[in-house]
């Protein structure tokens, strides 16, 4: 039987998108969560760092193409709870790119680079290695290409 216990959480988020000029748009992203296992006395499981998203976005006229480029900052995460083995993470930044084209009325390509600087970097939620107790990376660089077609 697993019986939860008292917390308080208190967090917030607020994004913006101006468009400078017809063609392009700036985008930015932020949110915290903070928490706090009452019954523990210590800092909630599992809550999220302070991120942050910046992004660059440029549409062709005709909206055939468009270009993108967007970076992720995430703040360490020190508050942890100590209790239950959780472990903090450090803060890392990352930069994506994507360029879309639209091939015929309904079908589309889409190219991109995830982590473009090849960070490396671990995402606070992922789990522990149950062997090592070590946390798992996120991917290194990560080259894509899709096809989108709607039916």
């Amino acid at each position: 039987r697993y019986v939860n216990g008292e917390a308080t959480f208190y967090g917030g988020e607020a994004s913006v998108a101006v468009r400078p000029l017809p063609q392009l748009t700036f985008s930015a992203g932020v949110h915290y969560l903070w928490g706090k296992d009452e019954t523990l006395d210590e800092p909630a499981l599992g809550v999220t760092p302070l991120t942050a998203r910046l992004g660059l976005r440029y549409d062709a006229p005709g909206g055939r193409l468009f270009a993108e480029a967007t970076t992720h900052l995430v703040s360490e995460q020190t508050r942890v709870a100590v209790t239950r083995g959780e472990q903090p993470t450090d803060g890392y930044t990352t930069a994506d790119l994507r360029l879309g084209l639209r091939l015929l009325r309904d079908a589309s390509l889409l190219l991109g680079v995830n982590n473009v600087f090849d960070t490396y970097y671990v995402n606070h939620l992922n789990a522990a290695n149950p062997f090592t107790r070590q946390r798992i990376p996120e991917p290194g660089r990560v080259l894509f290409a899709s096809v989108r077609v709607a039916l």
